[in-house]
């Protein structure tokens, strides 16, 4: 059996032959729901609320424990999954605790330490403790006097700052900037915009990827300059022109974008050119009747609440010809309406994936489709930690999936070892998060934006399937132990889709 890559890198190449790595994956008892490379690890439904709402997670970067944040109609809960098959919930907060009535929407984001959550029911947002994942603890419920009512919440996770939105209607409205990044846990605000309503909207690089759900439009502005008065740089109309939610890549090349609608499809534009953003393909679960409703996205993979289809993961490392991986479909009954699953998270380091469903809580599942990150990233110069990715999924047959390095040092070498096993040595500060018997070494040389690729086709041979691999890149760098810094590991396990 034979993994070849033989294209290019930014500055690199490599060539090799992998064989007799092949591990069989633990099975999990199946859920009753139809499920195809995801497994539901664990269940959750607090008895306190009769429906639940959105979901987000944070990890505690000192001890590596995760928790998911999901809300639902009477409360807010702290679940902790760092056993992901025995989730705990450490703590429920209610709504009239923040003086808010019950309501089916709230939104919800983390930073440093405390969860920021926002509902319709009522102004302000809650501020939870999160630093003691055993016993979180209410702070506040800070600006209740600015708004009303808000049904989303945003983080611009480079900078620290929370935007506050859909607290309007059809005739616009007006979002607050917020600081939670200067005194984590006390709220400042920076800046309002009263602008176009947006329904939701994510940010990074100076870039707000807005959905303006009432136009139809996907909107792309910057705010760079201005949080008062960002600059729109471009739009499109999105297939069935109600935007719900946009997500971009890390590398700001592609926006996705889903329409609330039966039939809304999660779509694909190229964002290169920033005025013009152009449609590439897009993606439908089910028949006609299902509605979408969130893409998020990692390492070129998009993961989705779909309501009445559950989870579904899409392999976009092809822009232009997305193939859908991995599906858990928490909803038993038709194909239509509001039900089933509202909100997902995939973020976690453990490769888990949270999914909210209206009904049923909290489902903790691990689609084949997600790396696991573990082990200590070794700084480099002025203490940046190179990270490791992939873009695409290891499916046996995905011709465009692709090993990766970024936030290194620019124009460096770079050493990518593959691995059958983990590891956990140090040796003169320099941490080996892979064992390095056996394993394979490919060069390649990081780019000016301090980023290398390494394509991987993965050929669409049987034998392929079910090989697991440790993977650590290690830069060349004088400002590291012993000359070099280093990736925290990354695992990965072959599938077939």
């Amino acid at each position: 059996m034979r993994l070849i890559a033989s294209r290019p890198s930014y500055r690199g190449t490599a060539v090799f032959g992998l064989t007799s790595l092949v591990l069989g994956v633990a099975s999990i008892a199946a859920h009753a729901q139809v499920s195809k490379n995801c497994q539901l690890l664990a269940e959750v439904k607090p008895s306190t609320s009769p429906q639940f709402n959105d979901v987000w997670g944070y990890v505690d970067p000192a001890t590596g424990r995760e928790c998911a944040i999901l809300g639902g109609t009477a409360a807010t809960y702290i679940v902790e999954t760092t056993n992901p098959t025995a989730p705990v919930v450490r703590g429920t907060f209610t709504q009239s605790s923040s003086g808010w009535s019950t309501s089916i929407w709230s939104d919800m984001k983390a930073w440093k330490g405390y969860a920021y959550v926002v509902t319709e029911g009522g102004g302000g947002i809650k501020v939870l403790d999160l630093r003691d994942m055993s016993n979180p603890k209410y702070v506040t419920t800070w600006g209740t006097t600015l708004w009303s009512h808000a049904h989303n919440i945003a983080m611009d996770m480079e900078r620290g700052i929370v935007v506050v939105h859909g607290t309007g209607g059809t005739r616009g409205e007006s979002l607050r900037f917020i600081d939670v990044d200067t005194t984590p846990g006390s709220p400042a605000l920076l800046a309002t915009w009263s602008g176009p309503y947006q329904h939701d909207l994510s940010l990074q690089h100076g870039l707000l990827h807005g959905s303006e759900i009432y136009a139809g439009r996907y909107a792309l502005y910057d705010i760079s300059q201005s949080m008062t008065s960002p600059t729109l740089l471009g739009s499109v109309q999105t297939p069935r022109t109600f935007t719900h939610n946009t997500w971009p890549t890390y590398d700001d090349k592609y926006c996705v974008t889903t329409d609330e609608r039966s039939n809304g499809p999660m779509a694909i534009y190229d964002i290169s050119a920033r005025s013009t953003p152009v449609y590439q393909s897009q993606y439908h679960a089910g028949p006609s009747t299902s509605i979408i409703h969130n893409a998020y996205v990692l390492d070129y993979v998009a993961h989705m609440s779909h309501y009445t289809e559950g989870y579904r993961s899409v392999d976009m490392s092809d822009p232009k010809n997305p193939v859908e991986v991995a599906y858990y479909d928490s909803w038993s009954g038709s194909s239509s309406g509001y039900e089933g699953a509202w909100g997902c998270y995939c973020y976690q380091p453990s490769g888990i994936v949270y999914l909210s469903d209206i009904t049923r809580g909290l489902l903790v599942l691990k689609p084949a489709s997600t790396t696991i990150r573990y082990g200590k990233a070794t700084a480099g110069t002025g203490g940046q930690e190179p990270h490791g990715f992939t873009l695409g999924s290891a499916f046996v047959g995905n011709a465009n999936f692709q090993l990766a390095c970024r936030d290194a040092k620019p124009n460096a070498p770079v050493i990518t070892v593959l691995s059958p096993a983990r590891a956990n040595v140090s040796a003169g500060g320099l941490t080996f998060n892979v064992n390095l018997v056996g394993a394979i070494l490919l060069t390649s040389v990081t780019g000016t934006g301090g980023e290398t690729r390494i394509p991987l086709p993965i050929a669409n041979t049987p034998s392929l399937n079910n090989i697991q691999l440790a993977i650590q890149h290690f830069v060349v760098d004088g400002g590291g132990s012993v000359g070099f810094a280093a990736t925290k590991g990354l695992e990965l396990t072959t599938f077939t889709r």
